[in-house]
């Protein structure tokens, strides 16, 4: 048809194409899909029957219709007075205008997204390093626990020590197992000597 013929003729002046997909034909102009139905018109008909309840028919005509679009399409019906042929600028204006307005709505979402995506990151940051404050933070708190109740067992221990000096009989040799033991559990917990292991 020479309808279809100028169109193609049009697309591919100015580097665009017409592409089969999901059975669909479309015209791909600035990366974006439209789709296109080349079809013989019907006209709706209204009818009344002898009960006087309407019905609908559709009646085929010899006009040809374009269509573009997928849920609110566009068309043009080839009439007496202006063939098909002669929409082709207007056709060819309303994809362009359509697909332009789709490619730079879809660049802005892509910039949005890419936005969105460093804002997550910016935030995901944040999160790690309050996490990791509130960790540090925990952890001091312990530390001085441990350092403050490590002192007191010490001196606890040293008291213990002061009350068996110079007593040898069996229960004394026992808390000396006991102070020897405790001043090794003493140092374990001590935050101060994980420091001196950390620093040598």
């Amino acid at each position: 048809m020479k309808f279809m013929n100028d169109l193609i003729i049009l697309l591919e002046a100015n580097n665009h194409s017409i592409k089969f997909e999901y059975n669909k034909c479309h015209i791909e102009m600035y990366g974006q899909l439209t789709e296109i139905n080349l079809r013989q018109k019907y006209f709706r008909k209204r009818t009344m029957n002898e009960r006087g309840y309407s019905h609908e028919s559709y009646e085929k005509s010899d006009k040809l219709e374009f269509q573009i679009g997928y849920c609110y399409r566009k068309g043009w019906i080839d009439k007496e007075n202006k063939k098909l042929e002669e929409y082709l600028p207007a056709i060819y204006s309303k994809i362009e205008k359509e697909s332009i307005r789709w490619t730079e709505l879809r660049e802005r979402q892509r910039i949005d997204e890419e936005k969105r995506e460093v804002q997550r990151k910016i935030d995901e940051e944040i999160a790690k390093q309050k996490a990791i404050e509130h960790e540090k933070l925990e952890k001091l708190i312990i530390d001085a626990q441990n350092y403050k109740l490590v002192n007191e067992i010490r001196v606890y221990l040293q008291a213990i020590e002061k009350k068996i000096e110079g007593i040898n009989t069996p229960v004394a040799i026992e808390f000396l197992d006991y102070i020897k033991w405790a001043y090794i559990q003493t140092d374990r917990l001590d935050p101060l000597n994980r420091l001196n292991e950390s620093m040598n």
